[in-house]
């Protein structure tokens, strides 16, 4: 079923849907754009309700609680609104912009929302926007000229607000109002070098807080508001706490996640824990043969590959430059080189495409049970048992890993308990 959107021209309004004459407010900004806290014939109140002050508090608060996937936090984020149907996220890793092909922003992840159902799609593709040619000139002006654009049908008006959220600056302008179409928010976002934006996210559906009544300026201006710090919180999650090319969660992340791991080894009744180090087969090759575009492409396959193939619930990180890592819980030793064994055969197999042809690359990887090395190490009662079992861990999974680099690559070396010894 084909989307509609609303209408980029801006026409002078005449009538709302129902029949019923619009409001002296369309003669006052006809042709040109008013503050809409200073408008000439009404001064909409901006004063927000105690659910939009609620949601804003609650988005705040999401920055310090975990989530185990980006998508899963943007999910979280989509339920503060009225009825967000989708959430897409691009970035700019080198700001760039040619009046031929438009803002060449890469695609991350999108979120759309079926019903209390949220599916997330994270396409390795490069997007150029300007393919769009409605969303795409949007998002072009949003991009270049770091302006936040909230068009809502349902009030017949489109607002453009500078990158400050601190600030109340805005202007509308007079659409067509259709009820019953989508409300769209194009917010830039940036880090740090607030001159250059980091990239865009585009919200589209019901953009209201959740519960508020607000309703025509008040209520398109707070979507607005709120959707700004929704996007600064995207932003920095996607900085902090996530890889901005591969969307999976940082080492500082998975240390915690680990520790945490090792503890329900030790005390919480996990039966087993597996620690899987994988290194793609050189990588640099890719780089210097096809570009840095291209094997960000590549880092981003394998990383969608490994989600693929382990269980849901096991954990995935990008642990450097073209180094990944996985944690598995409660499996035997026979199913976690099933696993291991499933990611590098799906690694092999999947491809990237190019000009020059098809990208191809294998991984090597090294697998530690981790059990054997916490009974080795709690012998030894080392005053902090877990960063012990942690840091013995990874050498050991290193020292698998390098095993399978050294005896012709594209792999799975699985540690042994006797090699134990040699990192003592």
């Amino acid at each position: 079923m084909r989307r509609t959107r609303p209408r980029l021209s801006e026409p002078p309004i005449e009538r709302i849907s129902d029949g019923r004459s619009i409001t002296p407010l369309s003669e006052s900004i006809r042709g040109s754009p008013v503050r809409l806290h200073n408008l000439p014939n009404i001064r909409p109140d901006l004063t927000p309700d105690g659910k939009v002050l609620n949601t804003v508090w609650r988005i705040g608060r999401m920055v310090a609680e975990n989530f185990p996937t980006m998508s899963d936090y943007v999910s979280t984020l989509m339920r503060e609104f009225a009825y967000v149907r989708s959430c897409r996220i691009y970035v700019s890793p080198k700001n760039t912009f040619t009046e031929r092909r438009g803002t060449l922003l890469e695609h991350r992840l999108t979120v759309n929302r079926f019903g209390g159902e949220f599916v997330a799609d994270e396409t390795a593709a490069d997007v150029s926007t300007s393919d769009d040619q409605i969303l795409g000139p949007l998002i072009d002006k949003a991009f270049t000229r770091k302006q936040v654009i909230m068009l809502d049908p349902d009030v017949g008006l489109r607002i453009d607000a500078n990158l400050d959220m601190d600030s109340d600056s805005c202007d509308g302008y007079p659409m067509t109002r259709v009820r019953g179409e989508n409300a769209i928010a194009v917010m830039p976002f940036y880090y740090r070098d607030t001159e250059h934006p980091s990239g865009v996210v585009v919200f589209e559906g019901d953009l209201r807080c959740k519960d508020s009544k607000l309703e025509g300026f008040a209520k398109s201006f707070w979507a607005m508001k709120t959707a700004m710090a929704a996007t600064a919180q995207i932003a920095f999650q996607l900085t902090h706490k996530f890889d901005a090319i591969t969307v999976l969660t940082k080492t500082a992340d998975f240390y915690v996640d680990f520790k945490s791991g090792i503890a329900d080894l030790l005390w919480n009744g996990t039966k087993s824990l597996y620690l899987v180090l994988l290194d793609v087969d050189d990588f640099k090759k890719v780089n210097d043969n096809y570009g840095y575009q291209r094997g960000n492409d590549v880092l981003r396959r394998i990383a969608g590959t490994i989600k693929a193939s382990v269980r849901n619930g096991d954990v995935v990180s990008r642990w450097g430059g073209e180094e990944f890592a996985v944690i598995l819980k409660d499996v035997s030793k026979a199913e976690a080189e099933t696993i291991a064994e499933r990611i590098r055969a799906n690694v092999e197999r999947s491809s990237i495409r190019s000009r020059n042809g098809e990208i191809k690359v294998t991984c090597s990887i090294g697998v530690t049970d981790v059990g054997p090395i916490a009974e080795h190490v709690l012998a030894a009662r080392p005053a902090d048992a877990i960063s012990s079992i942690s840091d013995m861990a990874f050498d050991t999974s290193d020292q698998s890993l390098k095993y399978a680099k050294r005896n012709g690559k594209n792999q799975v070396c699985f540690s042994q308990a006797e090699s134990l010894n040699t990192l003592q």
